[in-house]
Order: structure tokens, then C-alpha cells, then sequence
């Protein structure tokens, strides 16, 4: 199994920035300001639970999955107007393509 390097850098600094804003934070806010109201300390740490958990989420879980019942979008069924918007797009990057190939045999030319 090959190991993603750029992946585990930035896995690795985001981990290193909320640590230290968490530490930064909590630091400034215990030790300089002592008296202060603690509830947005409290809501602070919860919000960096959150990051962590739905970080933590998205690099471990599974991507996405179709559900049980799924099928595929039938285009009949769809309004006149979003099939002549789908056709249109279809047609636009077909000939972006075309156009584009065009260039690129014209300037090897």
C-alpha cells in the first residue's frame, strides 16, 4: 500500500493549527483573563470536537453510497425545459472539446 505524503502533511498541519489556536485560546483565556464568563470556552471546545470528529469523518468513512432503492434518472420523465438546459450544456462541452482538439492539432502544426 503506497503512502499518500501530501495527504499525511495535511492531515498533520491541520491537526498542528487547531491545536495551537485551541491552546492559544484556552491559554489567553484562563491564565490573562481569569474572570471572564467561561461559556464561550465551553461552546469554543465544542466546536473544535466538532472539527475533529467530521474531519476525522471524511478521511476514514466511507465516501458516499447509493441507497438501497436508487435507480437511474429516467430523462423522459424530466420537464422540457431541463432537458433542452442538459442538452444545451451537452452540446456547449462537446464542441469546447472539439474546439479545443482543434487548437491543439493546429499548434502542433
Amino acid at each position: 500500500m503506497a503512502c499518500d505524503w501530501y495527504g499525511v502533511l495535511c492531515v498533520s498541519l491541520t491537526y498542528i493549527l487547531i491545536t495551537f489556536i485551541s491552546y492559544s485560546l484556552f491559554y489567553i483565556e484562563l491564565n490573562i483573563f481569569p474572570a471572564t464568563n467561561n461559556v464561550h470556552l465551553i461552546l469554543f471546545g465544542f466546536i473544535i470536537f466538532m472539527i475533529i470528529w467530521s474531519h476525522l469523518q471524511s478521511i476514514i468513512g466511507n465516501p458516499g453510497y447509493l441507497p438501497k432503492n436508487y435507480r437511474q434518472l429516467d430523462p423522459d420523465l424530466l420537464p422540457l425545459e431541463f432537458t433542452e438546459v442538459i442538452e444545451k450544456i451537452t452540446n456547449e462541452s462537446a464542441s469546447s472539446t472539439n474546439e479545443s482538439s482543434i487548437k491543439v492539432s493546429l499548434s502542433v502544426i
